[in-house]
């Protein structure tokens, strides 16, 4: 089957992919590592009983939120939209070799999302232990989905010797995979 040429004038579409992506990197960066200093700083100001920081928090969640659940979610729609346009046959392989892998990132998001809003709305609501363990929960699985799509992500630039075996974890665990789940974990701590 022959795929349509998608012609963005100007910028071309990997351009448009790369903008698309960057835009959503930062936004999952931030949600991952502000997920982590969200759940280490609720857990000091509830030790130290600062209100002041508590309510500080509580303001900053609510942006995070927004950050992450609203645009975070949109980019990465976006992503899926720009690729699938670009690149049909990349975007049907990439589909097809990982649906597993996306069935473990839809899970993980999920489990993010709602962290998330238990945590906000959780606000003065849920005891301070509860609170701050949604928190932790919302942290983990945060960079779980991080790791999850760098290595289906990775696999796009260098597949290894999934070529030869054509299994999910040869793909997976591709020679790009830890090289960038270690420079992404520690861009997500900056």
């Amino acid at each position: 089957m022959h795929y349509p040429w998608w012609h963005v004038p100007y910028l071309t579409s990997p351009m448009l992919i790369a903008v698309v992506a960057v835009m959503h990197v930062l936004a999952a960066q931030y949600a991952v590592g502000g997920g982590l200093l969200l759940a280490v700083e609720t857990r000091f100001a509830y030790r130290t009983n600062n209100r002041a920081y508590q309510s500080y928090l509580k303001r900053h969640a609510g942006f995070f939120i927004l950050i992450t659940m609203v645009y975070g979610a949109i980019t990465g729609v976006g992503i899926l939209w720009t690729i699938s346009l670009t690149s049909p046959l990349a975007t049907a392989t990439l589909i097809r070799t990982f649906f597993f892998g996306w069935g473990m990132e839809y899970v993980t998001f999920l489990v993010e999302t709602a962290a998330a809003f238990t945590f906000y709305y959780g606000w003065g609501r849920l005891n301070e232990r509860t609170h701050t363990a949604v928190g932790w929960i919302y942290a983990v699985s945060a960079w779980l989905s991080l790791v999850i799509v760098t290595g289906i992500t990775a696999f796009m630039l260098n597949p290894g010797a999934w070529p030869e075996s054509r299994t999910f974890w040869t793909g997976f665990f591709n020679p790009q995979f830890a090289p960038q789940v270690l420079a992404r974990t520690g861009g997500s701590f900056m």
